[in-house]
């Protein structure tokens, strides 16, 4: 049983949670569900999870309640009844509050920004924060992309805007580590060319039994850019597949730590 005692929330309105844990999964509650909503009234709310019986021996798990977007959290034991000592009373969990950190925007001669650095991943989220962008330009837009503990590793661009502060690469290598597939397109029957700024070769394009685009891949990484380039997707017996680059730019250290000079090594798969 979950005793929530909130703050200044309206009655009935309805918060979300979570339920997680190493070995946790959704056959372990009576619900069979790992997500859940409950409606505060006067500040105050109760949940009640069941927990199933079982004839798997996985020893004692730790299952923690999180109140999605309040950091607010509670850890239970579920003991195994293979165990023969009770297991000792868990100290509390300081709730993680830290908000990731961006850096400066790294823009073109126009203002259009090519890309965000994330400075402080911050804090874990169960599911990625959105980005507002602010200054004195306008039309960028960029979303979060999450690294397997949940923190935030990556602001992908997906509109460069134009007129914010001018803040050029300088001695930074700015190269297109991945691409965003705003549209799949349809009809493909085979995969279509990839033209960035009109240059053939720097990137394949895949695609599935249905026609459309599922994934960009990059083919060269030696290329920098100092703006955002153009990308085309041309032939492959379709139609209307539209994808932007996501660029990143790093010191020649970070360039070669990552290897971005290697062929093909694309990190990510965006699929409509």
């Amino acid at each position: 049983v979950y005793r929530i005692t909130t703050e200044n929330v309206p009655s009935g309105t309805n918060l979300q949670y979570t339920l997680y844990g190493d070995g946790i999964k959704k056959t372990d509650v009576v619900s069979e569900s790992l997500f859940g909503v409950f409606t505060v009234i006067n500040n105050q709310a109760t949940v009640y999870i069941g927990i199933t019986d079982d004839t798997e021996i996985e020893g004692s798990e730790v299952m923690t309640f999180v109140i999605n977007g309040t950091g607010a959290t509670a850890d239970v034991v579920i003991l195994d009844q293979s165990d023969e000592e009770d297991e000792p009373p868990l100290p509390p969990k300081r709730p993680c509050l830290d908000k990731p950190i961006a850096g400066k925007p790294i823009t073109d001669a126009n203002g259009s920004i090519i890309s965000i650095p994330i400075i402080d991943k911050g804090c874990p989220y169960i599911f990625p924060p959105k980005v507002i962008i602010t200054g004195p330009g306008y039309g960028a837009s960029a979303v979060a992309l999450t690294d397997p503990t949940g923190r935030v590793s990556e602001l992908r661009v997906t509109r460069t805007g134009t007129g914010y502060n001018i803040n050029e690469p300088g001695d930074l290598r700015c190269v297109i580590d991945s691409y965003t597939i705003i549209s799949p397109g349809q009809g493909y029957t085979e995969a279509p060319d990839v033209y960035v700024d009109g240059v053939a070769g720097l990137a394949t394009a895949l695609i599935d039994e249905r026609g459309y685009v599922i994934s960009i891949q990059p083919t060269d990484r030696t290329s920098t850019w100092n703006e955002i380039p153009i990308v085309k997707i041309v032939g492959g017996g379709g139609s209307g597949a539209r994808v932007v680059p996501s660029v990143v730019c790093l010191d020649t250290k970070e360039y070669e730590d990552q290897g971005y000079a290697k062929i093909g090594t694309g990190r990510y798969v965006d699929c409509p």
